[in-house]
C-alpha cells in the first residue's frame, strides 16, 4: 500500500501507509484576454488564502469541485451550446462533460464575479450589476443555488465558449486528490477584471503567462505543477486567437503525474518521461517531469 503524502505547494511529506483516497471531480477555467498594447495575452490567476487547507498561498486558475447542483438534469435545457461543447471533446461522456462545464462557470462566478452566460435581454440583469453582486454573495453563503439564480435572472451558461484542454488527476500519494478538467476561454466582454471572493481567494490578478513564470522562477509566487505546466504552454502564444486555436487543436489528454523518488530526489513524472511507468505510447510536448528542489517544483524534459 502506498505512503500518504501531504504538504503545501512544492513540498511532499511521507506519512504512514493508508488507502488511496479517491479523486474528487473538479473543473478549472484558464481565462485569457487581450494584453495591454502589444503584450502577450493576460491570464487570470487567483491567490488562495494563506491559511487554506489546500494550496494555501498558491496562485491558481479559477475553479473548484463539481457539486450535486452542477449535475442537475435541468442544466441540459438551460445551458446554451451543449452540442458544440460535446463536439469539442467527442470521446468524453456527454453528461460528465456538461457537469464539469457547469461547475467551471459556477466557480468562476463565485470566486471572481465574472460569468460566462448569455443574458435574457428582457430581464437586463447584467453580470456586475447590483443584483448580480447580491446573487454572488448569496451563492457563496449557500442561500441560493446557481441553477435558481440562472432561472430567475434569465442567464444561460454559455458552455460552448469553454474549450476542453486537459484532464489532470492528482497523484495517489496526496491527502486530497482531484480529477480536474481544464477549460480555456476568452474573458467575458466588458465585465471588469473580476474580484476575489474574500472567502477562499484573497487576490485576483491578470498577467501574461511569461511574467508569472518569471516571478515563480524568482521565488515570488507559488504554483502547483498543473498550473505551472499550463502557463508554460500558454507562454508560447502572442494573441488570444492563437491560444484558442491551440486549445481547439490540442488532444484532450488525461495527465496523471506519478510520484517517483530516486536518491532522495522527489519527482512528478508525466507520460512520455523515460521513467513514467505506463502508457509509454502517450507523448506530450514540453516538460515531462517536475523535480523538487528546496521545496519547489522545476520543469524538466527527459523523454523515452
Amino acid at each position: 500500500m502506498p505512503e500518504r503524502v501531504v504538504g503545501r505547494v512544492g513540498k511532499l511529506i511521507a506519512l504512514t501507509p493508508m488507502a488511496i483516497p479517491p479523486p474528487n471531480p473538479a473543473s478549472t477555467i484558464v481565462l485569457v484576454r487581450k494584453g495591454l498594447k502589444r503584450a502577450s495575452p493576460s491570464i487570470l490567476l487567483l491567490q488562495r488564502k494563506a491559511d487554506a487547507s489546500w494550496l494555501g498561498g498558491a496562485w491558481v486558475f479559477p475553479g473548484g469541485r463539481v457539486d450535486d447542483g452542477d449535475r442537475d438534469q435541468q442544466w441540459r435545457e438551460l445551458a446554451d451550446g451543449i452540442p458544440a461543447l460535446r463536439a469539442a471533446w467527442p470521446d468524453a461522456d456527454p453528461g460528465w462533460l456538461v457537469d464539469h462545464a457547469i461547475a467551471a462557470v459556477r466557480e468562476l462566478f463565485e470566486e471572481t464575479g465574472l460569468i460566462l452566460v448569455r443574458p435574457d435581454p428582457e430581464l437586463r440583469v447584467r453580470p456586475g450589476s447590483p443584483k448580480a453582486i447580491e446573487a454572488r454573495a448569496k451563492l457563496r453563503q449557500g442561500l441560493v443555488s446557481f441553477l435558481r439564480i440562472c432561472r430567475v435572472y434569465g442567464w444561460r451558461p454559455a458552455v460552448d465558449r469553454l474549450l476542453p484542454l486537459s484532464r489532470w488527476i492528482t497523484p495517489e500519494q496526496e491527502r486530497k486528490r482531484f480529477d480536474t478538467v481544464f477549460f480555456v476561454t476568452e474573458a467575458p466582454d466588458a465585465d471588469g477584471d473580476g474580484s476575489a471572493d474574500g472567502v477562499e481567494i484573497e487576490d485576483a490578478r491578470w498577467a501574461p503567462a511569461s511574467a508569472v513564470l518569471e516571478r515563480y522562477a524568482a521565488g515570488e509566487v507559488e504554483l502547483a505543477p498543473p498550473t505551472l505546466r499550463t502557463l508554460e504552454d500558454l507562454s508560447a502564444f502572442k494573441s488570444v486567437a492563437r491560444v484558442l486555436a491551440w486549445a481547439s487543436a490540442s488532444p484532450r489528454l488525461t495527465l496523471a503525474p506519478r510520484l517517483h523518488v530516486e536518491a532522495a530526489q522527489r519527482m512528478l513524472l508525466l507520460p512520455g518521461d523515460v521513467l513514467y511507468p505506463v502508457e509509454a505510447h502517450l507523448r506530450i510536448g514540453g516538460a515531462t517531469r517536475f523535480v523538487e528542489r528546496e521545496g519547489r517544483w522545476h520543469s524538466e524534459v527527459t523523454r523515452t
